[in-house]
C-alpha cells in the first residue's frame, strides 16, 4: 500500500488515511509512505513504531520535521547537523528509511547505504511519487 503522493492536507483526509493506516498494520500489509503522508507520521509517530513492513522516503525537509519530532531536536539546524538516519530509523523501531537527496541515502536502524549513482542533472516534481511506486511494487 502506498500512502502519500497526492494525498493533500485536508483534515478529514488525514483522519481517514490515519484511520487506513492502522488498519493496514493490523493486517500486515506492507507501506510506502511518501510526500504528504510523512505528514501524517510526523503528527502520529506512533502509528508505525517498530513495524518493520514500512518504508519512509522523506525528502531532506520532510526528514527535517521527522527528526524533530521524534528525536525531540531543534527544528532550525542546518541539514548537515541533523541526526543519522540510522538514529532516526532506530527511534522508530527499525522501521525502513530511504532519504532521498542529492545522496539517497537508506537504513534499517542497523544498516546504512548510499545511492549515489548519477541521474538527471534536473529533478522534477513526481520523482519522489515514481520511486514510492517502483518501491510499491517490489515489497
Amino acid at each position: 500500500l502506498i500512502i502519500g503522493p497526492g494525498l493533500g492536507r485536508d483534515l478529514t483526509i488525514t483522519k481517514t488515511v490515519s484511520l487506513i493506516l492502522e488498519r493496514a498494520i493490523a493486517f500486515n500489509m506492507p507501506l510506502v509512505i511518501d510526500g504528504d503522508g510523512i505528514n501524517i507520521i510526523v503528527q502520529q509517530p506512533q502509528i508505525i513504531q517498530g513495524y518493520k513492513k514500512v518504508i519512509l522516503t522523506p525528502n531532506l525537509n520532510e526528514y527535517r520535521r521527522l527528526c524533530t519530532v521524534i528525536l525531540n531536536i531543534d527544528s532550525l539546524l542546518d541539514l548537515n547537523q541533523l541526526p543519522s538516519i540510522k538514529q532516526l530509523s532506530q527511534a522508530i523501531g527499525n522501521v525502513t528509511i530511504v532519504r532521498k537527496g542529492n545522496i539517497d541515502i537508506i537504513s534499517n536502524g542497523l544498516d546504512e547505504m548510499e545511492c549515489n549513482f548519477s541521474g538527471s542533472f534536473r529533478r522534477c516534481g513526481g520523482q519522489g511519487d515514481v520511486l514510492a511506486g517502483v518501491l510499491g511494487t517490489f515489497i
